[in-house]
């Protein structure tokens, strides 16, 4: 059988405001710095080119 008092049940509410761990919407979005790319076919595409939309990197490598 488990007591369960409010202050044992409301112990770890604090955690996470004491770990260090940010929320969304309390920080202000920083803006990624452009950068160009040369693609396959050999064409040059600019960061800002996409300015509003989502932008997916995917940095891998194999070795």
């Amino acid at each position: 059988m488990f007591l369960c008092t409010p202050e044992i049940i409301t112990a770890g509410q604090d955690y996470w405001a004491d770990a260090g761990v940010v929320r969304i919407g309390e920080k202000k979005p920083i803006p990624a710095p452009d950068f160009t790319l040369n693609t396959l076919d050999g064409k040059k595409v600019s960061l800002k080119e996409f300015r509003g939309k989502v932008v997916f990197l995917n940095f891998w490598a194999t070795w």
